[in-house]
């Protein structure tokens, strides 16, 4: 159904996380006491070092790929970098094959460029997910196409400086359960410039009820989690009519409007990166504009067939700036072009070139 309508599936696997449940579970394969306790979650860290683990893992991933046709896979880390490592304590069945420093997870590093390979070989996409708003220590091996970025990280413009520099391409997705943003726009004003651009939440609404079924053994103090989920269970009791949260990420209340703002938004972003495209972001020194934008202004190019000039005010000011060509706005191409432009604080604009008569 997905395929005819033109989309991709990407199923979700983890490269270290098994739930310690699972009957083919080893725990030699896990160091002692490395463990993700959450929600209904209680998850063992696979050691990325362990043969045994890589035995189990890999012909599994390359089943979800050519049994079921998939068109890639989402890869949750699962793993704690060695700079934050607090057990050091090897499991049994790691083999010490690899560097590994602060700098480098050469185990983990190497276990995804295997998971990529595998992925790439079948013409597939892999995204990634590490921690936070971390990108993989990978010691510039190639380990994904595209990076997820957000989770429990408790401030937008956080999250959207720490992972600006992240190599291509970054999915950002801020976590609501930790960050507010201030409007339905706010996401697109931290994604856009940086040629990023928020996921829909969207289809079937959450409920809470995963935490409150009978039967399943939930952790004696609760956690964030299972707050949120009660109070999204709750509200949807209340309120079966919506608005609806769609994930635990997502705003809650839900957010009316957030599917036709999306909608909008992808419509304006698309002409941006149509295939073919060159992009310089955050540019500072250059021939654009009449003097330099001040510091909290970022400005990004994007050139194709058209193009285009985006701007983004990370102030609370309104910032006055002068290009040196002639544009219009995206949203009133038939305008007169302009060389002033006045930019409220925490927006974005787009500009096209003018042509010449």
């Amino acid at each position: 159904m997905a395929h005819r309508r033109g989309m991709k599936v990407i199923p979700y696997a983890s490269s270290c996380f098994l739930h310690r449940t699972d009957p083919d579970f080893r725990q030699e394969w896990s160091r002692e006491g490395d463990n993700l306790l959450l929600g209904y979650w209680n998850m063992a860290r696979c050691s990325p070092a362990s043969p045994g683990w890589r035995a189990h893992l890999l012909p599994r991933i390359a089943r979800i790929l050519d049994d079921h046709g998939a068109d890639g896979i989402y890869i949750d880390g699962g793993y704690v970098s060695n700079l934050r490592k607090t057990i050091r304590a090897p499991a049994r069945d790691e083999v010490p094959a690899f560097e590994e420093s602060p700098a480098l997870d050469g185990a983990f590093a190497d276990l995804l460029a295997l998971i990529h390979g595998e992925v790439k070989r079948r013409g597939g996409i892999l995204k990634l997910h590490v921690d936070g708003a971390d990108a993989p220590k990978a010691g510039g091996l190639k380990v994904y196409d595209y990076l997820w970025v957000g989770e429990g990280v408790g401030n937008a413009d956080g999250l959207r400086e720490a992972s600006k520099d992240h190599p291509p391409y970054v999915v950002p997705c801020i976590d609501q359960a930790f960050a507010r943003i201030e409007d339905d726009d706010e996401p697109y004003l931290h994604a856009i410039p940086y040629m990023q651009f928020p996921i829909l939440q969207a289809g079937k609404p959450v409920t809470g009820q995963r935490a409150s079924i009978p039967g399943v053994a939930y952790p004696a103090v609760d956690d964030f989690w299972m707050k949120r989920c009660r109070e999204i269970r709750e509200h949807f009791r209340a309120h079966p009519e919506g608005p609806h949260t769609y994930s635990i990420w997502d705003a809650f209340p839900g957010r009316p409007a957030a599917r036709g703002v999306h909608a909008r938004w992808l419509a304006r972003y698309m002409p941006l990166v149509e295939e073919g495209t060159w992009a310089w972001l955050e540019i500072r020194d250059s021939s654009l504009f009449a003097q330099p934008p001040p510091p909290e202004i970022v400005a990004s190019a994007f050139a194709n067939r058209e193009s285009h000039l985006v701007l983004a005010n990370y102030g609370r000011a309104t910032v006055r700036l002068e290009t040196v060509d002639a544009y219009v706005t995206d949203e009133a191409p038939s305008a007169a072009p302009a060389k002033a432009w006045n930019l409220p604080g925490r927006s974005i604009l787009i500009l096209r070139r003018s042509r010449p008569d």
